[in-house]
């Protein structure tokens, strides 16, 4: 009998801080490519957004500043490109942003030892061989299963300019190197060919 999993949320405050040190927990790092992953947010915030809502009031507002929000009427003011919008993110930093700041970061790899890391593009073959190399096979596959991973970065290999790329590989450097993902060439959009790193099963 399997027990009930139990979210994070649910967890007390000691149990959280319990989950990141004690010996009994594997942690699990679920992560995705930094180049759609950063496309798929410049798409979802910036080009699909109306420009004349409050959420891209609020996203131009985190990456221009208020004071130029309510200088410009930014409804009326061209889209930022995808390369503009990366220069602006490098300009600013990162700074506490889920959206658009490193995985290393927010998943704190310098502070938590993680012993395994999936990856989004190939989540379902990670999470088999991860819960067949614990000994947890018989949980449902309805558990852990995503039939797809569906994003708006279809072909972006063919969008993204060199420029791009460039900021990318220097903005994110430690997300490539240490996630298992490659910049090179027109190969960045591809998922790792490892797969669940970290800890050999």
């Amino acid at each position: 009998k399997i027990a009930k999993l139990k979210r994070f949320t649910d967890l007390s405050s000691e149990e959280k801080d319990s989950v990141f040190t004690a010996s009994g927990y594997k942690r699990i790092a679920f992560v995705r490519n930094p180049s759609t992953r950063l496309h798929a947010v410049y798409v979802d915030k910036f080009v699909k957004k109306d420009a004349s809502s409050e959420g891209y009031k609020q996203f131009m507002q985190h990456l221009k500043g208020v004071d130029f929000v309510q200088n410009n009427d930014i409804s009326k003011l061209p889209r930022m490109t995808f390369v503009e919008f990366l220069n602006q993110i490098k300009e600013n930093g990162f700074d506490g942003d889920e959206v658009w700041d490193s995985i290393n970061i927010i998943c704190g790899m310098d502070k938590v030892q993680y012993d395994f890391i999936l990856h989004s593009e190939s989540y379902v073959a990670d999470a088999t061989k991860l819960l067949n190399g614990l000994g947890l096979s018989k949980i449902p596959r309805a558990v852990f299963d995503i039939t797809e991973f569906k994003t708006e970065t279809d072909g972006i290999g063919d969008k993204i300019t060199q420029e791009a790329i460039d900021i990318l590989a220097s903005l994110y450097k430690e997300d490539y190197d240490k996630l298992g993902y490659t910049l090179r060439g027109r190969d960045f959009i591809r998922a790792p060919a490892s797969q669940v790193s970290v800890l050999q099963l």
